[in-house]
């Protein structure tokens, strides 16, 4: 069921990152950003008065809190990175599989080394080629 969900996520970010690209130069970065996250609180809005209305206890708690708000301050300056990169004339299709590569690679390690979670050989592999493929799409 998982598989479903990260083929939703890719189709959404795919087209996130194809309207940004065609913002880019056309709106200021930080008011480019704001109006992202503004329109990007929409859809998890409106799920959360349906779960509401529909009697569903929501959970909260301190660290449920905090941590989505550290991702939103994150995902607030990473939206200005990402208009940015673009309006300084960054291709889409170098800097989307940079950027995301990259963010793979750094999940990775935080994975590993702050939650302590365990990489087979074969995902190390797969972590290795990653490495070497951001290498391609960089050099000249």
């Amino acid at each position: 069921m998982w598989i479903f969900f990260a083929i939703l996520t890719i189709f959404s970010y795919a087209l996130m990152d194809f309207f940004i690209k065609k913002s880019a130069g056309k709106v200021d970065d930080a008011f480019g950003a704001f109006l992202i996250n503004i329109f990007s609180t929409l859809p998890p809005l409106i799920w959360f008065i349906s779960t509401k209305l529909s009697g569903k206890e929501i959970l909260t708690s301190r660290e449920g809190f905090i941590f989505p708000a550290i991702a939103g301050i994150s995902i607030g300056f990473g939206s200005i990175f990402f208009i940015k990169m673009f309006s300084l004339g960054t291709n889409l299709s170098i800097g989307v599989p940079f950027v995301r590569i990259g963010i793979v690679l750094l999940a990775v390690v935080l994975g590993i080394f702050v939650l302590k979670e365990t990489l087979s050989l074969k995902q190390l592999f797969g972590f290795i080629i990653s490495i070497v493929g951001l290498y391609l799409l960089i050099a000249k």
